[in-house]
């Protein structure tokens, strides 16, 4: 069964943090977050047993690992030989991280609960819980985390991307040379754009 706890973690790492309204981010960058209401007791037992049927606790190293074997197999190698060196790296840093990702299980599970706690009413817990108990419901969350990896997704990202990136580069050239005329206007006389 796919991690809800660790696919969470590891897309937090992969994909740029959204800000919500009730964050913001300073001048560093980093994301600060509003103090959010209480949340009801009942809730928060309600979202732990969701959690705890989605991801029972001795599933969770297992998927972590899983989550990292497939993120690793994005590298496209035609060397055999240098893939199963990379396989051996792998394994050699799984055996590494393993009492790390153990020490913070615990941790992501209550952050995890909490955060189905306060976005979804005590009937809606209920209802997914029930639902994740059924045959359908396990074969459903079993899988459901491989979508976004499915080739035909990747695929048609791959070609966003690939279009998207002339006006990426666009924007950040512009981006370059009005940060660059604004340090001449300060008096930083050799600033340049080096992507203009």
């Amino acid at each position: 069964m796919r991690s809800v706890l660790f696919a969470l973690a590891l897309a937090s790492s992969v994909v740029p943090i959204q800000v919500s309204a009730a964050s913001r981010q300073d001048n560093c960058g980093c994301v600060t977050t509003a103090p959010e209401a209480p949340v009801d007791p009942v809730n928060m037992e309600l979202a732990r047993t969701l959690v705890r049927t989605i991801t029972p606790r001795q599933d969770a190293q297992g998927d972590f690992n899983d989550q990292i074997r497939r993120m690793a197999s994005f590298e496209r190698i035609a060397d055999e030989g240098l893939s199963e060196g990379i396989k051996a790296d792998l394994e050699s840093m799984l055996l590494k991280i393993e009492p790390i990702v153990l020490r913070h299980l615990d941790k992501i599970e209550e952050a995890t609960t909490l955060a189905y706690a306060r976005k979804f009413t005590p009937a809606e817990l209920q209802a997914a819980t029930a639902f994740a108990k059924t045959t359908e419901g396990r074969a459903f969350l079993s899988r459901v985390y491989e979508v976004p990896y499915d080739s035909a997704i990747l695929q048609e990202q791959a070609s966003l991307m690939t279009e998207l990136a002339p006006a990426m580069a666009d924007f950040q050239v512009a981006t370059c040379k009005r940060q660059t005329a604004a340090r001449v206007a300060a008096g930083e006389k050799r600033a340049k754009c080096r992507m203009a």
